[in-house]
């Protein structure tokens, strides 16, 4: 059974990594999610007529329909939050979910490249947080 349980969590690491991968491809490319999560975390309305609370929301929210499916076509479905923040944590931009404390969290921390530098000088990473389930057997 032990190594069945330790089979499925390298098979889980692999779908996490594969979303990873998806995710810093979307990001690293020059489109519209980039564009708007770019603005979104250096608050800059100049080019959308909304304020920067709004303009946050909806980078939020593209980015979590993108993420969630990404995880749904991996197989996974699971509660998660991000970060996106810069190395010198000038510029933040965090998902609108949150986890307690209590919660059994994994952290995979993603540096991003490409699009995203030509924005700033200091490197851009996402930490993206997944909520796991701890399975307990019982042995008689």
């Amino acid at each position: 059974m032990r190594i069945g349980l330790n089979l499925a969590k390298v098979q889980f690491g692999v779908r996490i990594e594969r979303v990873g991968s998806i995710v810093q491809q979307g990001l690293r490319d020059e489109n519209k999610l980039s564009y708007l999560v770019g603005e979104g975390i250096r608050k800059d309305t100049s080019y959308f007529k909304v304020s920067v609370d709004s303009l946050q929301n909806v980078a939020n929210m593209f980015l979590e329909d993108f993420v969630g499916e990404q995880l749904m076509n991996q197989g996974i479905e699971s509660d998660f939050a991000y970060t996106l923040f810069t190395k010198d944590s000038s510029y933040v931009l965090n998902s609108s979910k949150r986890f307690e404390n209590s919660d059994n969290i994994e952290s995979y921390p993603i540096e991003l490249d490409g699009y995203f530098p030509i924005y700033w000088t200091a490197q851009l990473f996402w930490i993206f947080n997944l909520k796991t389930f701890t399975i307990i057997f019982w042995q008689s």
